[in-house]
């Protein structure tokens, strides 16, 4: 089969199951979860991109907005997995079937689990933009040009100000540069693609407190960081660590905060006593942890003293972040383990987590021994997916909406591998 043929029949197969799914996508209609309204209302401590985006389409639509935010959200998703499987196509050049597999695989969040263009959530922004920064990631390390690292800048910030989870990308983008230079040895796009990369977290520091000056009246970020890290930080330790505070108001909020928590048999020590595995009550009650007694207990200590609700946010973070590192030493070790439970579950368990390393160890080994496209793509999947699931299982619970983005991964790796496989059975002989 020639290539032009070839590639007339994965048109036509993609826009076959664009248009299946496209029908679908409007049949199953907007869903809406809590997070959704306060997305709509444009609350503080939201993603600020995402909240301009769904102001913009209220603006021009009016009540009637959801059809075309649904179908907005589908075309982004139809865009970023076509200039992903595009870039399949270049650099491996897939048969028919592979390709509809793996085209599958990558619009399957549509329909299956997470159904990305139908949810008002950050994440039906974050989904196509994460394929977008892994296409030109890819290309840049098989053909060796800083001009498609360069192209992640734009998309970096604007998936960052959609969902601030992925400024952990950075790192590895900053392995990219090292890679293509160590192979281009071209030294000054080198320095000058390093230096464009450093400053994506200042910019969107800036565009995030920009954001909320114009819209709060607050040049800050948004105040939620320090909160759900202290939320994991309080749920291991225990009732005596109200000692390690020397501040009034830090001793009042944590002793609030601690006996609730006791109260609703939501801490570490209760949940073993109680038969119960750690991490499953901290997963299963995240929402009641954080949101219900950090949070807003939190808030209330602000509120009885007059402070406004942006106050009340700012100033809670701010004592959160006060309050982390004493918390953080004085119960390393659970921490640590609570940490490595929520990171084996955001892999679905320990023989994942092996599997996949095992895998990111292979395209590592394999990209620096040999110039070959698909220990690049396994590199550099493996090496993103563990930077997100690493993240999440920091700073939150590990709920899949926070790490479903490479689903898509390992089956991509098994397709494409079976066919290189069958491609070079015959040179191999």
């Amino acid at each position: 089969m020639t290539q032009s043929l070839q590639a007339k029949k994965q048109k036509i197969v993609s826009v076959l199951i664009y248009a299946l799914i496209g029908i679908f996508v409007c049949v199953k209609g907007a869903i809406y979860y809590p997070d959704s309204y306060a997305f709509l209302e444009g609350y503080f401590n939201r993603s600020p991109l995402y909240v301009t985006f769904l102001k913009g389409i209220t603006a021009i639509f009016g009540d009637a907005f959801e059809l075309p935010l649904i179908l907005i959200q589908y075309l982004f998703v139809i865009g970023a997995t076509s200039t992903l499987m595009k870039t399949i196509r270049e650099q491996f050049a897939p048969s028919l079937m592979v390709y509809t597999l793996v085209l599958l695989m990558l619009i399957a969040p549509c329909v299956h689990l997470h159904f990305v263009a139908n949810k008002i959530l950050s994440e039906a922004l974050a989904y196509p933009l994460v394929l977008l920064v892994f296409s030109c990631l890819f290309n840049a390390l098989s053909k060796l040009d800083f001009k498609y690292v360069k192209l992640t800048f734009p998309l970096l910030i604007v998936l960052m100000l959609t969902r601030g989870q992925f400024l952990v990308f950075v790192p590895v983008v900053l392995l990219v540069v090292a890679y293509v230079f160590f192979k281009n040895r071209k030294v000054k796009q080198a320095i000058q693609t390093t230096l464009i990369m450093l400053l994506i977290p200042f910019l969107t520091s800036f565009g995030e407190k920009a954001y909320n000056k114009m819209m709060f009246g607050y040049y800050v970020n948004n105040a939620m960081n320090y909160v759900h890290l202290f939320s994991a930080n309080i749920f291991v330790s225990d009732a005596e660590d109200v000692q390690l505070f020397k501040n009034e108001e830090q001793k009042v909020y944590y002793s609030t905060i601690y006996k609730s928590l006791e109260e609703a048999q939501l801490t570490k020590n209760l949940a073993i006593a109680n038969g119960k595995d750690e991490q499953r009550v901290f997963e299963n009650n995240f929402s009641s942890i954080n949101n219900v007694r950090v949070h807003e207990l939190g808030l209330s200590l602000y509120e009885a003293k007059g402070y406004n609700l942006y106050e009340q946010n700012i100033k809670l973070n701010e004592l959160c972040k006060q309050m982390y590192m004493p918390l953080l030493k004085d119960n390393l070790k659970s921490r640590i383990i609570l940490l490595y439970k929520n990171f084996k579950t955001t892999f679905g368990g320990a023989k994942h987590v092996i599997l996949m390393f095992v895998l990111l160890v292979f395209g590592v080994v394999f990209t620096l021994k040999y110039n070959d496209s698909l220990f690049k793509f396994l590199a550099l999947g493996t090496l993103l997916l563990f930077a997100n699931n690493s993240i999440i299982a920091i700073a939150v619970h590990p709920i899949k909406r926070y790490f479903f983005y490479f689903d898509w991964l390992l089956f991509a790796i098994i397709v494409l591998m079976l066919d290189y496989i069958i491609k070079h059975k015959k040179q191999w002989k």
